[in-house]
């Protein structure tokens, strides 16, 4: 793989080692995916609270489930498993403020 080498970025008239963060980052953008997107296995089912959040959706939409949530992209399935996206949290948890 060509990441072996380390990954570089241009910086004015320079390139430059980009550091794992950066790499993981440009990794991310070339797979057209976004931080928020990304499965957040270690959220647990307290990570947000359902009660707030069956509100806030219950006046715009029908009850919020877990198969609900997989359908908006809240959560993905991962091996019989539902796992939150960062999203459900940031989202979920700006609107209950």
């Amino acid at each position: 793989m060509a990441h072996q080498k380390g990954v570089y970025v241009r910086l004015g008239s320079t390139n430059r080692r980009a550091g794992p963060e950066i790499a993981e980052e440009i990794r991310r953008l070339a797979r057209n995916t976004f931080f928020d997107e990304q499965p957040c296995p270690e959220a647990d089912s307290e990570a947000i609270d359902y009660r707030v959040a069956s509100e806030l959706f219950s006046e715009v939409s029908r009850p919020l489930t877990d198969a609900r949530m997989v359908t908006l992209g809240l959560m993905v399935n991962r091996g019989g498993t539902n796992v939150r996206h960062y999203k459900q949290l940031i989202g979920l948890r700006s609107m209950a403020h």
